[in-house]
């Protein structure tokens, strides 16, 4: 069963009413109200597709403490509701993939802990 957020739908049901008042293309709180469903129906239909997809969105600290080795979506972070998109369907099972993962950064080393790429100390975040 789809979850619609009613009360969204009618603040932006009165929202858009009330802002088309006295102009020239005035709508009829009905209008309004059937362009807020829409608008609502069509949110929902994103979400669902992204969670069909394997992205979902999550408290940061539950993403950090869970599902650090999934990938994110690119400025998907909500610093006000402190929350992330991330790709769940990526999510690396295997335990041992950390360890592979801190020996391939490491790898980007030499044995002084300069960059290979740059020669200098850029602790991988050069673009070289």
């Amino acid at each position: 069963m789809k979850k619609y957020n009613l009360s969204e739908i009618m603040k932006r049901a009165w929202k858009n009413y009330n802002t088309s008042k006295n102009t020239i293309n005035e709508k009829t709180f009905a209008e309004c109200l059937k362009r807020s469903w829409r608008t609502e129906k069509t949110n929902v239909e994103m979400e669902e597709k992204k969670a069909a997809s394997g992205v979902v969105r999550m408290l940061y600290s539950e993403y950090k403490n869970n599902y650090a080795s999934c990938k994110t979506v690119n400025g998907s972070y909500d610093a006000k509701t402190k929350t992330i998109e991330v790709h769940t369907a990526y999510r690396v099972i295997n335990a041992s993939a950390p360890a592979k993962m801190a020996s391939a950064a490491k790898s980007r080393f030499d044995e002084t802990g300069k960059c290979r790429l740059c020669g200098s100390w850029c602790h991988g975040d050069c673009t070289a």
